[in-house]
């Protein structure tokens, strides 16, 4: 993740939650469809499911192939 603070007058793309204006403002610059993902996992989305490979010891994304073995 890269994440950058800044204290110049900024202006997000996102209008819906529009960001709350601080002194500081943090914006992530790079990660963000880590932290999507984390949060959809974490707050149980049913859209999301989520399986682990022991032969590769890594967690990812159900897909056809992994729905049926």
């Amino acid at each position: 993740m890269i994440l950058w603070q800044s204290e110049e007058e900024t202006r997000a793309r996102r209008r819906d939650p529009r960001p709350e204006r601080a002194s500081v403002m943090s914006w992530l610059i790079d990660g963000q469809q880590r932290v999507i993902m984390l949060d959809r996992t974490m707050s149980s989305d049913d859209e999301i499911e989520v399986v682990f490979n022991p032969k590769e010891d890594k967690f990812r994304l159900a897909n056809a192939a992994t729905k049926e073995g």
